[in-house]
């Protein structure tokens, strides 16, 4: 009997981010002891799989062992793989908190830091009137509700309030609860709900100065995956960028900023030495949002354009990029315009978050920042957008890694 040798192989593994206009693949592979990015590519979501593992081979058929060249092909579909996707829809959440500055802004963070879209929040201190508040709380089509307030060791009666209002406006509805607030309200809160429906967690803001968002923050990452998108929420594009940028500045001890621009979602993730992570999901805040193209949009970054375009194509492009995110442009007035709506975007996230200071690294991700015509463009682009102060570092993730190594389960990543 003749045995044959093995034909010769390849040590590869593919990372992939299915996005919602693109979808990105990286080829890592073992070169002398050392995983390496030997290959990437993207092409539209709607485009097959086997379309883009076809541009992946071809691009590597020019440095890979002409042994192998022939299944380049075979060897990246049965290759181990690594990936991370947009999340098909938001999480829709509705928020009620005694105050928007203590409790309420608390609730925010941890809510759109897990993944969450916050559609109503309703406050005792937001100017409006009882039935007010409840009328926009029963508009509100939700997955879910955040009540949260109230000091520990202390009793408030606004809180018991807002979470009678919840009560009132969820109605017979099965959407989870979830109370945020002071542990000794929780046996009166409970009792305004069916059983079994409350969720009680670690109160996010124990003290007018002490915030603590990391409990909270857990439960809806993981409330996320049960009500909306079964299958980890480590699996979902803006937790696993988070989860990347937090190991990476706890590896380089830096502390970094990571800017995730998509289609859909604007990830903004502020990580310290010690790797602890905070982030903002913009579920509306991607090349699609409606900011774009809302009243006074296009006057706005006819103004910021470094040529004069008539304000009429600047509406017409950014109806274009609102319908159909994933476009190239075709045109120089058209990137300037795609430009410009990457500017304003990242200078409406700064004005949410504060100016970037201290940082020693900013990294830029997402096609329309990392895959720029010219490393020059991203650098101008992340400049004039999150104007960071001081020193900084400036990287590009332009092979698309950083979100599905943030996929790694926390033993692996660590």
């Amino acid at each position: 009997m003749t045995v044959r040798a093995p034909g010769p192989g390849a040590e590869v593994s593919l990372l992939m981010d299915f996005g919602s206009a693109w979808t990105k693949a990286s080829v890592v592979g073992r070169a002398r002891g050392r995983w390496r990015i030997v290959g990437h590519a993207a092409q539209p979501s709607a485009w097959s799989e086997a379309e883009l593992r076809h541009t992946l081979a071809a691009r590597l058929a020019g440095s890979a062992d002409q042994r192998v060249v022939e299944r380049l092909d075979d060897l990246l579909a049965a290759a181990p793989r690594l990936a991370c996707h947009t999340p098909r829809r938001a999480g829709r959440l509705a928020l009620a908190a005694v105050s928007a500055e203590l409790s309420g802004a608390a609730a925010r963070r941890a809510a759109e830091s897990a993944g969450w879209l916050v559609v109503e929040e309703a406050t005792t201190d937001d100017g409006r009137s009882l039935a007010d508040r409840l009328g926009a709380l029963q508009e509100a089509d939700v997955d879910a509700w955040l009540i949260s307030g109230g000091f520990e060791g202390s009793r408030s009666e606004q809180a018991l309030e807002l979470a009678g209002l919840v009560a009132a406006a969820r109605g017979s509805s099965r959407a989870p609860v979830v109370w945020a607030g002071s542990a000794s309200l929780a046996p009166e809160i409970e009792e305004l709900f069916p059983d079994g429906e409350l969720m009680r967690v670690a109160n996010p803001r124990p003290s007018a100065s002490q915030e603590s968002t990391v409990p909270l923050r857990h439960a809806l990452e993981g409330l996320l995956q049960r009500v909306v998108e079964p299958g980890g929420t480590r699996q979902h594009s803006p937790i696993a960028f988070r989860r990347a940028i937090s190991q990476l500045a706890r590896a380089t001890l830096r502390r970094v900023v990571g800017v995730d621009l998509g289609a859909r979602y604007l990830t903004w993730v502020t990580a310290d030495e010690t790797g602890e992570a905070e982030s903002r999901v913009y579920a509306g805040g991607g090349l699609a949002a409606a900011a774009l193209v809302g009243p006074g949009g296009s006057g706005r970054l006819s103004r910021l354009l470094p040529m004069a375009i008539d304000e009429l194509a600047v509406a017409d492009a950014l109806q274009n990029l609102h319908a159909r995110p994933g476009t190239i442009p075709q045109t120089d007035d058209e990137l300037a315009i795609m430009h410009a709506g990457v500017r304003h975007l990242l200078s409406r996230a700064i004005e949410a978050e504060g100016p970037v200071a201290g940082a020693d690294l900013l990294i830029g991700s997402g096609r329309t920042i990392a895959a720029a015509p010219t490393a020059g463009q991203a650098a101008q682009l992340l400049v004039d957008g999150v104007r960071p102060l001081g020193v900084t570092q400036l990287a590009l993730d332009a092979a698309g890694v950083l979100a599905p190594l943030g996929a790694l389960d926390d033993v692996e990543i660590a």
